[in-house]
């Protein structure tokens, strides 16, 4: 997969796949309502990847006081946009 893009912009992240994901393939997750899913979206910092046909392929969610702590958490990566496909030189 090439031409990834990071957003923080909510209206670029696809609520009802994150919610999807993270209730029905995330084991941390599992069966977490969509309530409670943009619950926690509104109070986070949100990053979603985009490939190159605007589609999410990834989310994270941070907690953060904006000043010295940030946790991230809810992270997911779509199957097909995983793993390393980079050249990494020798050295």
């Amino acid at each position: 997969m090439t031409g990834v893009r990071v957003t923080t912009e909510l209206d670029e992240i696809d609520l009802d796949l994150v919610h999807r994901w993270l209730s029905e393939e995330a084991y941390w997750a599992l069966g977490r309502s969509r309530e409670l899913v943009e619950r926690a979206v509104r109070a986070s910092l949100n990053i979603g990847a985009l490939d190159a046909d605007g589609i999410l392929v990834g989310y994270a969610r941070v907690v953060t006081d904006a000043a010295t702590f940030a946790w991230v958490c809810d992270v997911f990566v779509t199957p097909s946009a995983r793993g390393c496909r980079c050249r990494i030189p020798n050295g």
